[in-house]
Parts: C-alpha cells; structure tokens; sequence
C-alpha cells in the first residue's frame, strides 16, 4: 500500500513511494513501450508482471532484494501487448494483444498454458476476484474486443493451487456501439463487470444474467479508457478518457455522474487505488503526469461519521455490499480494510490507538506514517519522530517535533551535498549544482555562513559568498576576495584590481591593471601602496579619534558630530 509502480512510453518502470512522493527507483527493461502491470496478491510476493509493446511479458522482483531483476522473458504475442491481468492468490497470468488473442500464462515456469482467440484484436483483461460455479471451482476472466464484444470465460482447476484444466465461453456481452477497450470485475461485487469502449460510453453488466440490459453511464465527450472501482463504496466507479477527464459515478439505478475532475490536459490511462487505501486514488495521463486524489469528498458523510463514531458497529457504518446497492440508501463501508479497522477500533481505548487505525485509512498517505509517528512521541511511546533516522546518518521526515527541526535540516542538507558525488539521477530530480544551491540556502537560513560561502563558490556564485564572507572573519573574506580577483583576472574583468588591492595585494593589483595596457592606473595603484598610503586608509576608517576635554562627551553620547563637515570658510 505504500509502493507506486507506473510504466512509461519510453520504455522504462519507476517505483514511488507515496509517502513521500518521490520515486525511489527507475527499472530499464529495454523491451519497448510498457503498456500494462499486474501485480499478485500473496503476502511478500514481490513480482510484478508487464506486458510490452513488442508483443513481450516480463515478471521482475522489485522488492528490496530483487532489484528489479527480470525473473522471466518470454514473447506469447507476435503484436503489441496491451493488457495483462493477474488472478488473486495463483500463479495465473493474463495478456491481451492486438495479435487478436488472450495468452493464459503460468507465472512460476513462464510457459504458456492456453490461448483464447478472438475475430479482432483484445486490448482488455481482468479476473474476477471471487470463485464461480456450482462447485465453486471456476474463475472468471473477461476480455475487451475490437469487435464491440465484452466476452466471459471460466477458467477450470485454478483453485487451491491445482493446476491450470482448461476454459469455457460463459457469455459475449454486446451493447457497445464501437470496439471494446477495457474491462474491471468490481472487487466487492464480483459478478459486476465495468467495461469501456471508443463509443464514448461505459457500461456496468452482470455478468449473472448476461441478457440483462447493462447501466450505460454517458458523459464523457471522446473514447473512455481506465477504470478503477472503489474498494469500499461497491457503487462508486471511476473513469478516465480521451476527454482529459475522470468522472466518479454512482452505477446504482440507472446511474449518474457524481463528480467530474479536469485537472489532466490529455487522454487519461491510468486509475488505479488499494484496498488498504481506498480513499486515494493515483492517475496517469499522456500529459506525463501522475496525480493523486483523495475521494474522501465524494462520500464525506460516511467518513465524517467514521471519524467522529465512538462505535462503528452501533452506528451501522459497515455493511454488507449488496445491501448499500439501492438508491438512498445510506452511505456505508463494505470493505475489507473497513471489516478490519472496525475490528480493531472495538479494542482501542486511548484516541492515540484510535488515530493509529484512522489515519491509514481515512487520510492521504503523504506523511501519514510521520504523523503517527509524530503522535506516539508525543504521547510519550516512542523517540521523537526524525531523530532515530538523522542518529543514524537519514534524511528525517518532514512532519517534525519543533525541537527537532534545525537538526532536520541540517541533516537534509548534508545529504543534499552528496549530490557532489552523484552521476545523473534522472529527469525531473535536483542536478548536483541544484542541489548544492539548496544545501547552502539551508545552512545560510540557520546560521552557518561559512558552509553557506563554500557551497556558493562551489556552484560559481562568487558575489553572494563575497557578500555574506564578512559574518565568517575579514579575513575569510580577504581570502575568497583574493580567489575571485584571481578568476576576474583571467577574464580580462576591470573589477580584478579593486578586489585585489581590498584583499591587499597591491602589487598583484598594479601587475594587472599593467597587463591591461592602463598605466596610470597601474603607476597610481603602485604609488599609494609605497608611500603606505593604503595602510593610513585603513587607519582613518578603523581608528576611533582621541577624546578631547571639551568633546569627550560629545565623542561618546553624539558620534554623528564627528563625520559634520567644516564650516564654510575654514580649514579643517
């Protein structure tokens, strides 16, 4: 739940972590455009599943030891692959491809089990989450065709681990006016089925009574591609489309639009959400964005009563999917994190443990882990949140104790230095003098100058170091003055000689201005510098005046009398 994974048009995989919102590591297949990722559902199984634009299927290890390491490579299509689904708790994999056909794959031994073909090319593929059958031995698996078609077929022998027996044609589902382009099962109402198409139009069947009329839900104004179903509200749908769009609906009755977002500036591809987190949804668009959306607003009144209830079981805020799938009824959670939150709250007897189960929940991730953490200092049950990791030399979170924060950033700006022995991290990240700018700033704000003036001689930014070198000692500042003359020199810059003789190197400075071709600048440099001229200057602005018997007060308690001018007529 706290683990991103998007595949690119150029080819290459990243992996967020939305926490922090930020990409922790980019994977190069170098096997085309990555059209589709499909993930199992078993505990630590940390394999991921991708399907190319060249007709290729990838399983790769991403977790912590697996590096993304490609564990198997085959080619089950001779076009471009554009589907892959994974069914839960199996090593069954789906691909659908323009080569007009659905490959059923085994994941552990990379072999081909069964290929369903069909009259055009299939750009969809999902299985239902749930078992089907009279013997509950069947699981089901629909297919998006070009040829308008929404198809159903049941797999046998993939239950409790036995082996792949074979397939039947359940249902061909027709009412789309154009090709078919993706289909979802609902995962809390597995004989719901969501499929999209170039008509324009998404369409809700049952796949239990496929000569039924499906919920049409119009709205968008160009070809409808992704879908993404809420883990916890069974009605709620969402959309996206060439439109730009993502639309919310509510699929009971004869469905309606209930939200619609225009934030994306092209086609929207990709929705997706975690039953662990299903309030927050990510989208994908061919504007080369991601964005991330909390959907708490579209079903407020259940999460603010889930928030604020004493007993969630009293309140009847669970419930059971079907009983919420008529118009007007009251908004309830029906998922399984909602079962397992609901569990638990029964047990907790502090608002600390409340907030512990809520947060997760209810909240964006965006720093919800720091925030607990934070909260369990607080309480006294835990160290400071940030200070464990910057003892053991990490970056700290950014939901800090107030003690902790000078600390923080300096931690965050040591580590942003070692952008100094970083290669290129990948577009859209801080370039090494980008980095160092921001380190220098940090140090500059929280008082370290000297820091502050390597940093910025070290990005070239000579005049800003020069500035604040003084706060360090005169003669720190002596010495970057001297460099930069230096570097002025080599470019022929007439402000060398000034820097040279305030860092007090006279005859460098009438050396230069000689080179320069400017020989009574140079004679003038040379001549006040031997007669101590230079050095009586300094006195004059350093030197405080002896107090005299009748100014010594005046001296001390009005020092402006001390720079007036003569008055006119007389000799000062």
């Amino acid at each position: 739940a706290d683990v991103l994974v998007t595949g690119c048009f150029d080819g290459s995989i990243k992996i967020w972590d939305v926490n922090r919102m930020q990409s922790v590591r980019t994977l190069w297949p170098n096997q085309g455009v990555i059209y589709s990722l499909a993930f199992p559902t078993m505990a630590e199984d940390h394999r991921m599943a991708a399907v190319t634009s060249t007709g290729k299927l990838l399983v790769m290890d991403i977790g912590p030891k697996g590096k993304g390491k490609v564990t198997i490579n085959i080619t089950p299509h001779t076009n471009l692959a554009q589907s892959v689904a994974w069914l839960q708790g199996s090593e069954l994999l789906a691909t659908a491809s323009h080569d007009s056909s659905v490959v059923i794959i085994d994941a552990s031994k990379g072999t081909c089990l069964e290929r369903l073909n069909h009259p055009a090319g299939v750009t969809g593929v999902d299985f239902a989450p749930g078992v089907w059958g009279e013997a509950g031995k069947e699981r089901l698996l629909a297919t998006a065709c070009g040829d308008m078609g929404v198809r159903v077929f049941g797999l046998r022998g993939t239950d409790g681990g036995a082996g792949y027996t074979g397939y039947v044609k359940l249902c061909d589902l027709r009412g789309h006016r154009d090709k078919a382009f993706s289909v979802k099962f609902s995962p809390l109402l597995p004989r719901r089925l969501a499929s999209t198409s170039d008509d324009s139009t998404v369409k809700v069947w049952d796949v239990a009574q496929p000569s039924a009329k499906p919920v049409t839900l119009t709205g968008h104004l160009a070809k409808t591609r992704v879908l993404a179903w809420h883990f916890e509200m069974p009605y709620l749908l969402l959309s996206g489309s060439w439109d730009a769009c993502i639309r919310v609906w509510d699929i009971r009755g004869e469905g309606q639009c209930i939200r619609v977002v225009m934030d994306h500036h092209a086609d929207v591809y990709g929705l997706a959400s975690h039953p662990e987190r299903p309030f927050f949804f990510v989208s994908s668009s061919r504007d080369q964005s991601l964005r991330c959306w909390d959907a708490t607003g579209v079903s407020a009144s259940v999460c603010f009563a889930a928030l604020t209830s004493p007993n969630w079981e009293k309140d009847q805020l669970t419930a059971l999917p079907e009983d919420v799938m008529q118009p007007g009824v009251r908004p309830t959670l029906c998922g399984k994190a909602s079962r397992l939150a609901a569990d638990r709250l029964a047990s907790c007897t502090t608002w600390l443990e409340k907030a512990r189960v809520l947060v997760p929940l209810f909240l964006h991730p965006d720093g919800a882990s720091e925030f607990i953490a934070l909260l369990n200092a607080c309480a006294g049950q835990a160290p400071l949140a940030g200070q464990a990791s910057m003892e053991e030399g990490k970056k700290a979170g950014r939901i800090l104790h107030h003690s902790l924060v000078a600390s923080a950033l300096v931690c965050e700006a040591q580590h942003l230095e070692k952008a100094r022995s970083s290669a290129f991290s990948g577009i859209g990240l801080l370039t090494k003098d980008e980095s160092l700018r921001r380190a220098a700033r940090i140090y500059g704000r929280l008082g370290y100058t000297r820091q502050y003036c390597d940093l910025m001689v070290e990005v070239g930014e000579w005049e800003q170091a020069i500035m604040a070198a003084p706060a360090v000692s005169v003669s720190y500042w002596a010495g970057l003055a001297s460099k930069y003359a230096d570097m002025l020199t080599a470019r022929d810059d007439d402000h060398a000689s000034a820097l040279m003789v305030a860092a007090g190197r006279y005859a460098d400075a009438s050396r230069a201005l000689l080179e320069t071709g400017d020989l009574d600048a140079a004679l003038t440099v040379a001549q006040v510098a031997v007669s101590g001229g230079y050095q009586r200057i300094a006195r004059t602005h350093t030197a405080v005046p002896p107090p005299s018997s009748s100014s010594a007060n005046s001296a001390v308690h009005e020092p402006d009398n001390l720079s007036k001018s003569p008055e006119p007529g007389r000799r000062s």
